[in-house]
């Protein structure tokens, strides 16, 4: 019997104690579960801890209708178990440019079903590397889009722009983490 797994389950005939070695047959037994077994490990992957696998992007980052550049680093990644994801975005501002919110579009593969408008799916946080301080921001939906996100700062509840909760210059950060069902 070839596995059925992971479009569905396999189903096993158990020997009981009365069973000979051949009902069912010891043969097809040790093929079957080995069938299964390496199906699984396909599933989980290889490696220490491996479950699924990181696929990276370049996200896009702007302020109102104006791309953020991010020249020292702009990275994401996603991981997907099942049905369910997380999204690792961040980025160094390098240059002054555009004013309005703080918009995250991330790949429509790695899209995350909204529940509603402003449902909170992560969390992250906006580091102002002239003062030393870290804001605590928090990703939500915009129109239930599975893969455009606002950020409301945590200390005062507004949204994030290019002035708040504080002015960006160069070499200010973001980074989020965002957690949830796959689209």
């Amino acid at each position: 019997m070839a596995t059925n797994f992971p479009g569905s389950l396999d189903s096993f005939t158990n020997p009981s104690s009365s069973s000979t070695l051949d009902s069912p047959s010891h043969a097809a037994q040790h093929a079957n579960i080995n069938d299964a077994m390496e199906a699984v490990q396909t599933k989980l992957g290889t490696g220490a801890g491996t479950i699924g696998t990181w696929t990276t992007f370049t996200p896009t980052w702007t302020f109102g209708a104006n791309a953020i550049t991010a020249t020292v680093f702009n990275y994401g990644r996603y991981l997907i178990i099942n049905d369910y994801i997380v999204v690792k975005c961040g980025f160094r501002y390098s240059s002054k440019a555009g004013s309005g919110s703080l918009t995250l579009t991330i790949p429509a593969a790695a899209g995350i079903t909204p529940l509603y408008n402003y449902d909170r799916i992560g969390y992250g946080n906006a580091y102002d590397a002239g003062v030393g301080l870290t804001y605590g921001m928090s990703p939500y939906h915009i129109n239930l889009s599975e893969t455009e996100f606002l950020f409301l700062y945590t200390s005062g509840g507004g949204t994030v722009t290019d002035t708040s909760p504080f002015a960006f210059n160069v070499t200010d950060e973001v980074f989020v983490t965002l957690i949830g069902v796959k689209s």
